[in-house]
């Protein structure tokens, strides 16, 4: 953009010169710029750019909530990585789900006492862990909260009631961040 003040030549001059300048008059000045380029017509986003649209919107309503309080905002700032702010890291913790990668039900053989091992991560941290163990036919044997190892990768449950004979039973677990994020994986025992 050039400016022009008493250059006779451009005084005034307004509109566009060929197919390179634009000369317009702002604040009393003459000033020269680039012709601009044309707008592209507004298109409808399809249903897939609707719902990422959307999942940001919710991104940042997360985060939002996490600038006004307290002790979540502490946490963030703590885990931010280096040029990143505490809002941008809540929208990505928001943003990526937890992850069950595995669930160890090789000692478990419908016994109280028997210990089934998940495990389980997030980017930031897990709010807590839950098995459920079903029979075959859906029916409700127990369910409860995992306790996490020093990591806080891998957690554990101890069955209280008894399943005998185990075979055919579903353990499913359930994973969720602080952003409530889920991830579940179920097993059937052989």
């Amino acid at each position: 953009m050039t400016k022009a003040n008493d250059n006779i030549v451009v005084r005034g001059l307004r509109g566009k010169f060929g197919n390179q300048v634009v000369f317009r008059l702002l604040n009393g000045e003459t000033i020269m710029a680039n012709v601009p380029a044309k707008k592209k017509k507004k298109r409808k986003p399809t249903e897939k750019q609707q719902a990422v649209r959307e999942r940001f919107q919710e991104a940042h309503k997360w985060a939002a909530w996490v600038l006004r309080d307290p002790e979540t905002l502490a946490f963030y700032r703590n885990a931010a990585r280096m040029g990143m702010t505490a809002h941008a890291t809540a929208m990505t913790d928001y943003l990526r789900p937890p992850r069950v990668t595995e669930i160890d039900a090789s000692c478990y053989n419908g016994h109280a006492g028997d210990p089934v091992v998940v495990t389980a991560t997030d980017d930031f941290r897990l709010k807590e862990v839950r098995v459920r163990i079903t029979r075959p036919d859906g029916r409700l044997i127990e369910e409860g909260p995992c306790q996490p190892d020093d990591s806080g990768k891998r957690w554990y449950f101890a069955a209280s009631k008894e399943n005998i004979p185990p075979a055919g039973t579903l353990i499913t677990t359930t994973a969720r961040d602080y952003p409530l994020n889920t991830a579940t994986m179920t097993v059937t025992v052989p």
